[in-house]
């Protein structure tokens, strides 16, 4: 058991996930050039950027606990209000909705998540913000079933990484075997009723993510177990679908199947 007091210093890189706290980093790797590593055994932590790169990190520790965790109660001081900016003025808002528009009539998409980047400086020690601190604060104010920060100082031989979410939901869960899937569509104001669009919403994506697993599955292992779920989250309900598949052979994760498949 590692003490707390050794968990939360800022130099220690850190991360930690719904039942699981992983500390100290043996060794970083490039997934999309060396993604087979992953498959080799131990906790590894990947982070993807809007960029699109995707790092790995292989940690030392990592303990599995369902009990909660101890706060340390630093207290966090974050940008001022009036600080934040958008990457998105409305013009530019309104135009990329005209875009989507247009491509979901062509058909060359069937949806699309139009999103805007929020930012603001942010002092920070040379370790990077207190990614603890954050997170207890976001705890307090938006509890979250799924919530995780990371917190990697950057070294000579790897990236740094700082993310701290307040995730409501998973959105993939993958064993050696079987895939589990989930569908996230139709959400709402808590107390509020599902409109027919959210249902055809979500039954839309439960589809399509049953037709992606039937590519990789054994035959007649694909299951929806879950329908039209309705979940509550503080300050939000949604539906959730669940969809479970048996994988086929050749796509179990194994070393062998992965460094096959590179």
């Amino acid at each position: 058991m590692v003490p707390v007091s050794v968990w939360d210093a800022q130099e220690v890189a850190e991360a930690a996930f719904r039942g699981v706290r992983a500390r100290g980093v043996l060794e970083h790797i490039d997934v999309k050039g060396e993604g087979h590593r992953l498959s080799e055994g131990g906790f590894w932590v990947v982070v993807g950027t809007f960029e699109g790169r995707i790092d790995a990190w292989r940690m030392e520790h990592a303990e599995f606990s369902a009990a909660a965790s101890v706060t340390t109660g630093r207290p966090w001081q974050g940008p001022a209000p009036d600080a934040w900016t958008s990457s998105l003025d409305r013009e530019a808002y309104m135009a990329a909705v005209a875009r989507i528009r247009g491509d979901i009539r062509d058909g060359d998409v069937y949806q699309a998540n139009l999103c805007r980047v929020l930012s603001a400086p942010l002092a920070a020690a040379p370790a990077g913000p207190d990614a603890v601190a954050l997170s207890e604060r976001l705890a307090r104010g938006n509890p979250a079933r799924f919530a995780s920060r990371i917190a990697f100082p950057e070294t000579a031989d790897a990236p740094g990484a700082w993310v701290v979410s307040a995730s409501p939901e998973p959105v993939s869960r993958d064993r050696r075997h079987a895939s589990v899937e989930r569908a996230h569509q139709g959400h709402g104001g808590a107390g509020e009723d599902m409109l027919p669009k959210d249902e055809a919403e979500n039954v839309m994506i439960t589809d399509l993510v049953r037709n992606d697993l039937s590519h990789v599955a054994v035959p007649g292992s694909v299951t929806v177990p879950e329908f039209l779920g309705l979940h509550t989250h503080p300050g939000l309900v949604h539906l959730q679908s669940t969809v479970e598949a048996t994988l086929a052979p050749a796509f179990a994760w194994t070393p062998q199947a992965v460094a096959g498949s590179a």
